[in-house]
């Protein structure tokens, strides 16, 4: 199934769940905000989240600057 994440189409087993797609592409899961078509997703709801086809998730880094 097709995924959009950050802006780009990725392909993704159909059943996969949200946690499973954060662990791939994100480097650590502290630090992160996620959105899933435009909503803000909650930490506790990453694992039991299914997606589907054609969801668009955004991956958020925050960055400690000075």
């Amino acid at each position: 199934m097709q995924i959009t994440l950050n802006g780009k189409s990725a392909s993704v087993v159909d059943g996969v769940k949200l946690g499973e797609v954060i662990d791939m592409f994100a480097v650590d899961r502290r630090g992160v905000a996620v959105a899933l078509n435009g909503e803000v997703v909650k930490r506790g709801d990453w694992d039991s989240q299914v997606l589907i086809d054609r969801d668009a998730i955004e991956i958020l880094s925050i960055a400690a600057g000075g």
